[in-house]
């Protein structure tokens, strides 16, 4: 009975040093201040999407950024403010796209003649 009393203060001791540790390392995190910009991965992070999703937005212009690259190539930082009011605008959520209505459609035109096509009935250039 007293190695089984051992083997569970051990265990108890463990796991207070492991919570310990991650307990230190998030008050050093909430000690600092919120980040003002992010990079496009902490972008990603901090909405729960993908980096490429939120590439796609910064090209096609829907999200704005800044961009302290060099000639080499971008480098981009986005706004929490920008993020927020970025994620508040798309908050009523996807829509479809507007189904085409049978009259919408265009009507098939029959193709017009060409004047270069040869007839049939014509004979064939002389040589």
């Amino acid at each position: 009975m007293t190695e089984e009393v051992q083997a569970q203060e051990r265990i108890v001791k463990a796991v207070e040093e492991l919570l310990d540790a991650r307990l230190r390392k998030l008050e050093v995190a909430l000690a600092k201040p919120e980040k003002g910009y992010f990079t496009l991965a902490e972008a990603a992070s901090f909405v729960s999407c993908s980096t490429a999703h939120i590439r796609r937005h910064v090209t096609g212009g829907t999200l704005p950024v800044s961009n302290i690259g060099t000639n080499d190539g971008p480098d981009y930082r986005i706004s929490r403010a920008d993020l927020v009011a970025w994620m508040e605008k798309r908050k009523a959520g996807a829509f479809p796209p507007p189904r085409r209505k049978k009259k919408d459609m265009p009507v098939e035109q029959p193709v017009p003649f060409s004047r270069h096509r040869r007839s049939s009935t014509s004979s064939s250039p002389a040589a």
